[in-house]
């Protein structure tokens, strides 16, 4: 015998999903939306209403303060830019995941005035992670234009590439570490 779908179980599913997960509204839903859908494939009777018990857990999730949309943005773009990835890729990428354009722009510009980030330091910041350019253990002019193509298939301008390759790291080894 298979569970009824009821807005206790979809509150429990996605009481145990943010258990796991930091979650946006909109991932949140997708997930129950698709977790409906398997029940759908498996011949289970769905209520006509399912959308609006979704939309009733969600919006009491979201006053409970389990959903926060805006503490989303913040951890995903703190983390992005930690990362080394570029603001396109940090807009296009929390875009993706049902965030609002506004909101992350606002975010992201407050987060580099506040940490004195910008595209040149993700990219150096990358550049490291990655093993690239004048933190290669080779000759890194050998590399040039396959790193400036890296650093462009990784959302970042043309000239924010240049900059990055052209800057020379301290003598540090901590970078090979």
């Amino acid at each position: 015998m298979t569970k009824q779908i009821t807005k206790t179980r979809l509150y429990n599913i996605t009481l145990f999903y943010l258990e796991r997960f930091e979650s946006s509204s909109f991932k949140t839903r997708k997930m129950l939306e698709r977790r409906i859908q398997k029940e759908r494939l498996k011949g289970n009777i769905i209520p006509e209403n399912v959308n609006e018990l979704i939309t009733d857990v969600i919006q009491k999730m979201i006053e409970l303060g389990y959903i926060n949309d805006d503490r989303v943005i913040q951890n995903q773009v703190r983390r992005l830019s930690n990362a080394g990835k570029s603001k396109s890729f940090i807009l296009n990428k929390l875009k993706q995941d049902g965030l609002s354009a506004q909101f992350v722009c606002k975010y992201l510009t407050s987060f580099d005035e506040e940490n004195s980030c910008s595209d040149l330091i993700r990219a150096t910041n990358w550049l490291k992670k990655q093993r690239k350019g004048q933190f290669r253990s080779k000759d890194a002019s050998l590399y040039y234009q396959k790193d400036l193509s890296a650093l462009a298939r990784a959302g970042f301008s043309y000239e924010t590439a240049k900059q990055a390759l052209d800057v020379t790291p301290p003598n540090d080894n901590d970078y090979f570490d």
